[in-house]
C-alpha cells in the first residue's frame, strides 16, 4: 500500500487544514 504525500481536512465542507500528511499527523493547527 501506498500514502499520500499531502492531506486535506474538511469539517462540515469548509477546509480547514491542508499540507504534508506526516506534519498535520504530528502537529496539527486545529484540535479536533
Amino acid at each position: 500500500a501506498r500514502c499520500s504525500d499531502y492531506t486535506a481536512y474538511m469539517y462540515l465542507g469548509d477546509l480547514v487544514e491542508f499540507g504534508p500528511t506526516a506534519e498535520l499527523f504530528m502537529k496539527p493547527k486545529k484540535n479536533f
